[in-house]
Order: structure tokens, then sequence, then C-alpha cells
């Protein structure tokens, strides 16, 4: 009994290690993975951040090769992890990032550290990403000595989109609905916040990685309805002025310090929204190309 006990355990360890190194390799070369997906397919231009990203820019309206990676629930954690684990000769050329100015405040307070299982496979080599997903479960460095546990649930998909890789579309899906006339946004009186260490560092992290990958960082804050500019909100003043600082040292191109009255146009009109905080198909459109011009005109030299 002991033998045969101690011969199935061995199968399973060998199963794990054998198993583990053939994802690792599959998953750098699968669109399955959310980097190598958009290296795939040629992109120069990348777009990068939470849903207000995801939602706000359409790469149809951006240089050609652009495609939007940005993910529902991610943010400047998401946007790190993902810049750090690129390839150094990756194809791209830029990166426009969305900026999300509560997770700048809220550090690993924000709900969105959850969502960073999205890259657990990152992990295994990533020490910074696994020490972030170890706020949302304790026991990973030790689930992390299983050279399995790391594709949990996605082991089919990385394994069919290596050996049948998905190329095609720009990643961006248009929201629908319109909310129609929207109340003007009027100011809080509350004191800025001081920004969080962990966000001002994720963001230091990002510029330092597009910087270390000589690519373009462009850095925006997507409008939001009824007026309200997030990069101009008092309550983010702090956070933003930090934010700003950070970017100009990375030599990102910073947009959100540009005021453009395009943008205030969009922000001020709810049937270019499909909620509060979210674009629709037509107001990412027109958002998409005042940004193009905004690149076009004060950092030329991150659109040729």
């Amino acid at each position: 009994m002991a033998v045969a006990l101690t011969v199935m355990v061995a199968v399973l360890v060998a199963v794990d290690i054998a198993g583990g190194a053939l994802l690792r390799y599959a998953y750098a070369r699968s669109t399955a993975n959310p980097i190598y997906r958009p290296l795939a397919a040629g992109t120069t231009t990348l777009i990068l951040g939470s849903s207000t990203a995801k939602r706000g820019f359409d790469p149809a309206a951006l240089w050609p090769g652009s495609y939007n990676a940005a993910e529902d629930g991610q943010g400047i954690f998401f946007v790190a992890g993902y810049i750090r684990n690129m390839p150094a000769a990756s194809g791209i050329k830029r990166v426009i990032i969305g900026i999300d100015p509560d997770e700048i405040l809220s550090g690993y307070r924000s709900t969105n550290t959850r969502n960073l299982k999205r890259l657990a496979p990152l992990a295994v080599a990533d020490t910074k990403l696994r020490h972030q997903l170890r706020l949302a479960d304790p026991l990973i460095e030790l689930k992390y000595w299983s050279g399995l546990y790391p594709f949990r649930g996605d082991v089919g998909g990385v394994l069919l989109k290596w050996l049948a890789p998905r190329t095609r579309g720009t990643g961006y899906v248009p929201l629908p609905r319109s909310m129609g006339e929207v109340a003007p946004w009027v100011p809080g009186t509350a004191a800025a916040p001081p920004p969080s260490a962990e966000g001002l560092d994720a963001l230091r992290d990002a510029v330092a990685g597009a910087r270390a990958r000589n690519i373009h960082l462009i850095a925006a804050v997507t409008p939001i309805a009824g007026g309200r500019r997030r990069d101009r909100d008092p309550f983010y003043a702090v956070a933003m002025t930090t934010a700003r600082r950070i970017l100009a040292e990375g030599g990102a191109c910073d947009l959100t310090a540009v005021s453009d009255a395009d943008i205030d146009a969009i922000a001020r009109d709810g049937a270019l929204f499909h909620d509060s905080a979210h674009l629709n198909g037509a107001g990412a459109r027109r958002y998409t190309s005042v940004i193009r011009g905004l690149v076009e005109q004060h950092c030329p030299a991150m659109a040729d």
C-alpha cells in the first residue's frame, strides 16, 4: 500500500511539473495570454486601463494597427503588470493608458486588485504580481508550488488558442445605449485626499516599463457624463498633481494636463454615454478622434 501510494504521488508530481512546463510554453505563444494576443496581430498602438478605457477608446479612430487591451474591472496594477511582462522587442510603438484617479487614491484597497488573477500565469516569474495576488489569497505562494495551479480554469483555452491563435478584431466592443440629457456636474467640497503609495508606485512602474521598452506612453483620463472631468476635479487635485509629475519625469505624453473644449463638450452630452462613467460607441469614436488630434498636436513624435 505504501509503495502504491508513493508511486501515485510521484506520478501526480510528475504530471504537475510536466503539465506546468507545457502550459508555460503554450501560454507565452497563446492568444489566451492578453499580452500575446495583440502582439500576434501586429499591433503598434495599444490601449490599456479599466472599463472606462475599454469602452472609451475605439481603435478604428486611431492609427492603423491599434488594439484595445483594456479590461473591465482592471486598472493601474493591471497596466503596470501588463507592461512589465511585455517582451523587450514587442513591436508596440505607443501605449495609451486610461488613468482612473480613484485607483491612484485607493491603492491596494481597490476592489480591482481581485481581478489581477487574469494575469495569474505571469505571476510564476513576476514576484511583484504574485505579491499583489496574495492580497486576495494569502496562500498564493504555497499554491504556486504547483505547476498547473496558475492556469486553473483555462487549461483548455490556453492550449486551444496556442494551437489555433485568434487574432481577429481590435479588442473593442461598443456600448449601445444612450443616456440622453444628464444633469450638469457640480464639484464637491470635500478636501482632496492624498494619493496612495501603491497607486503611485504602480504608475511609476508602468512609466518605467514603457520607457525601458522604448514605447511612447500617452496618458489620459476619460470624461464622465454631466461635464465631469476627473483630471480637473478638485477631489483628485493632489493625486493628479503627483501623477502628472511622475508622467513628466518618465517622458510620457500627459494629456491629463491639456484643456480641450471638444472633450468638455463630449462630457456634457449625455447622448454620447452609455451610463455615467462609460462612453457609448458614438461617444468613443468622437473622444478617440479628439485624443488622436491632441497627440498629434502636443506630442507629434508619438504619433509618427
